[in-house]
């Protein structure tokens, strides 16, 4: 009989420096938000499931229970893309601009505490080639500067059968 067992990929990564793609998720303020660099997951056949990782840490106390939301926007174009975040990493200004980018979840604020990790993931269905991921800041303390404490992942995970 055959079983079906899910084969985890090398992840792509959104970092300030040494990921695949660019963002720059440091000092970002409470109620502001930033949308990673595009990235390109190809024309050709691939796996469309994947593990989605979001990290964050506040400078200050954030507020318990608040949230930091993360979306994802994608299309088959470089310019047709759900809710036009441009190709480059970029702030946003208002979680209005996330509006049509598909809602992947929340980053919880656990505890009103400072310089603490953040981490919230999910599985995602992706057909469209080019994506890029925002995270809208409403956790009530601006983010960190270290750049090591914020980033986005995606992790294709397709079936293996045996």
């Amino acid at each position: 009989m055959a079983k079906i067992y899910t084969a985890q990929e090398t992840a792509i990564t959104w970092k300030n420096t040494g990921g695949t793609y660019v963002f720059t998720g440091t000092s970002v303020a409470n109620a502001a938000g930033r949308v990673g660099a595009q990235g390109d997951l190809g024309s050709g056949s691939r796996c469309d499931r994947y593990i989605w990782y979001a990290e964050v840490q506040c400078i200050a106390t954030p507020t318990a229970g608040n949230v930091v939301n993360v979306y994802l926007a994608r299309g088959n174009s470089t310019t047709e893309i759900e809710g036009n975040p441009g190709t480059s990493d970029a702030a946003l200004s208002a979680e209005t601009a996330c509006r049509n980018m598909l809602f992947l979840g929340a980053i919880v604020v656990e505890t009103a505490t400072a310089d603490k990790k953040f981490i919230a993931s999910g599985v995602v269905e992706i057909a469209h080639r080019y994506v890029s991921p925002a995270l809208f800041n409403n956790a009530g303390s601006a983010l960190t500067s270290d750049a090591a404490e914020h980033y986005f992942t995606l992790t294709p995970v397709p079936p293996e059968i045996q």
